[in-house]
């Protein structure tokens, strides 16, 4: 679980990282050699994966112990060859 929630928060990371990069440099102190403001959205948005996917974990769990089948429906429909 713990490992699942690193690897969202880093997506996360990673796409607020090219959000970043669009952006527009702000009169805040640079951080690492990095726009401030550039920065902060990084670190938000890297905080922000990893707060709802913690929550969003715990609800996927709570969700399949109290409906089982859920999780045989997720693997027939993952599962399931693609037909060409």
């Amino acid at each position: 679980m713990e490992l699942a929630d690193i690897a969202f928060a880093f997506d996360s990371t990673l796409a607020a990282v090219a959000l970043a990069m669009t952006l527009p440099n702000t009169n805040l102190p640079q951080i690492g050699g990095m726009d401030g403001g550039k920065f902060l959205v990084i670190f938000v948005g890297g905080m922000i994966g990893l707060i709802i996917m913690r929550f969003a974990a715990n609800l996927f769990v709570t969700l399949l112990r109290s409906r089982p089948g859920l999780e045989i429906a997720a693997f027939a429909i993952v599962g399931r060859p693609t037909t060409e």
